[in-house]
Order: C-alpha cells, then sequence, then structure tokens
C-alpha cells in the first residue's frame, strides 16, 4: 500500500494506474454499449472524479475498480436524467398539430360572445389546462361556482353556434 501519512493516495500511484487503468475503463464503457467518444468521455470524466476524491481511497490494487464503479455510474445517472429530459419534452409537446388560422378566427368569434371573465374562465381551464380548484383560487370563486360559470359559458357558446331552429311563420 502506497499511501502517505495523511493516508490519501500518493500522486504518483494514482498516475501509474492512470496509465494502466484508463483503457480498461474505456473498454468496460464500449462494453456497456457506449460509442468510442462517449466512453472515452466517461473513463475521463470517472478518472477526474477518482482523482478529486483519491483522499477516499488508501489502496492502490483498488484504484481501478473503484475508478470503474464511478464510471458505471455516472453513466447510470446520465441515462436517467436524459430519460426524465425526454419525457418532459414529449410533455411539453404539442399532440395536435395546430389549428388552421379559420379555426383560431371562429374560436375567436365565439370567445368574443363570453363575458371576460366566462372568456378567462374557458381559456385558463382548456388552454392552459388549470385544474378546477387553481381556477377558481386564480379567479377568486369557490370550486363549485367556477364549474357553475363554465357550464354557463360553454352552454352559451353551443347556441352561439348552432342556434335553436325558429318556428316557421304561419
Amino acid at each position: 500500500m502506497n499511501c502517505n501519512s495523511s493516508g490519501m493516495m500518493r500522486e504518483d500511484s494514482f498516475a501509474t494506474a492512470y496509465q494502466s487503468g484508463f483503457r480498461v475503463t474505456i473498454r468496460l464503457m464500449l462494453s456497456k454499449g457506449l460509442f468510442l467518444d462517449e466512453a472515452e468521455e466517461f473513463a475521463q470524466a470517472a478518472w477526474v472524479r477518482g482523482w478529486e476524491c483519491r483522499q477516499q481511497l488508501k489502496s492502490d490494487d483498488k484504484v481501478v475498480q473503484w475508478v470503474n464503479a464511478i464510471a458505471i455510474n455516472t453513466m447510470h445517472n446520465e441515462q436517467r436524467r436524459s430519460r426524465r429530459y425526454e419525457e418532459l419534452d414529449e410533455i411539453r409537446l404539442p399532440h395536435a398539430p395546430l389549428p388552421p388560422v379559420a379555426v383560431k378566427i371562429d374560436l375567436d368569434k365565439m370567445l368574443m360572445q363570453c363575458s371576460s371573465l366566462d372568456r378567462s374562465l374557458i381559456l385558463d381551464r382548456y388552454t392552459a389546462g388549470l385544474a378546477m380548484q387553481e381556477l377558481a383560487r386564480l379567479h377568486g370563486m369557490t370550486c363549485i361556482a367556477a364549474r357553475v360559470r363554465l357550464h354557463r359559458a360553454r352552454a352559451a357558446i353551443r347556441r352561439f353556434v348552432k342556434p335553436e331552429p325558429r318556428a316557421a311563420a304561419a
């Protein structure tokens, strides 16, 4: 065991372990399915982390295994992180194509038939996706009042879009 008096691994011992173990770490990363550039990147990051934390390891013969474990953990953490970002990106992506301009114009005409409060409730509920409790809190009303206002606003829009037929003149 090559340790200095403080228990930290000596620099020359770590350098020797790096020279013999860096390629081993790259091969390990390649065996995990990474491309060469990714494998080299994870291996280098692991050896840097090992250098920064070398005071934790006191036995020279365990350096390569320890750094390999750091590399594998770093790779798994990165894979988990990238999966989370992909999931967030999927949530943010619109699930339906954007409506044509004519649809937007018709929608604006329908919403103009509503009061400003009803229009705000509809937009916050259906475009911003607010939950009923949040919608009610935002507009300073109870959940029941918000639900009733939304129901009446939708009914008014339906009447505007599809007016009831008038009785024929006699």
